[in-house]
This record gives C-alpha cells, structure tokens and sequence, in this order.
C-alpha cells in the first residue's frame, strides 16, 4: 500500500490559519489534499496534525482517520522524521502494511 502523507501544525508562527486561507478558490489544504486523493498510485491519504479543524477537513474529503498528532511532535522543533514515522504506524493500525 502507498500512503501518502501531509504534515500540518495549528500554531503557525508566520501566517496564522494559513492552512484554510483562501488561494484560488479553495483552502491551501486542499491543493495538496485533493492532489494525494486524486492520485492513482497513492491508495490512502493521512494528514498529521494537532488542529481538529484540520484533522475533521481532511477526514471528511476521504483521508485516514488516525486521530490527532500527539503534544510531542506539535512543536515548530519536532523532528520531521519521529512525526512522519508516527503517521507511518498509525496508518499501518488503520489499514495493513504499508
């Protein structure tokens, strides 16, 4: 199974609420949300995030519901790799080996 994945923190530092600004007609999140879905070798979507707008956005266009990014890998200073490996595990509770 190929997953694809997107990270989203709730605490941008530069642009606040960035993520459901409108570019173009539609939120920034779903520029990269609709491209994952839409892809015909991608067979799941998870979005790693701490902001429950976010999570229930993602969730409600098809993404995996693997619940909220823990306090730990919310911070600007989280390592990419642990909050990757995070989603990584919980999709592979979800929906089998990846």
């Amino acid at each position: 199974m190929i997953v694809g994945h997107i990270g989203v923190r709730k605490g941008s530092k530069g642009v606040p609420g960035k993520n459901f600004r409108p570019l173009l007609g539609k939120p920034l999140i779903d520029w990269s949300l609709d491209q994952l879905l839409a892809h015909p070798r991608v067979d799941a979507v998870v979005v790693s995030t701490d902001d429950q707008a976010i999570y229930d956005h993602a969730v409600g266009k098809g993404c995996l519901e693997m619940g909220l990014r823990p306090d730990e890998l919310a911070s600007d200073t989280a390592a990419k790799w642990d909050v990757w490996q995070h989603a990584l595990g919980k999709a592979e509770e979800i929906a089998g080996p990846v």
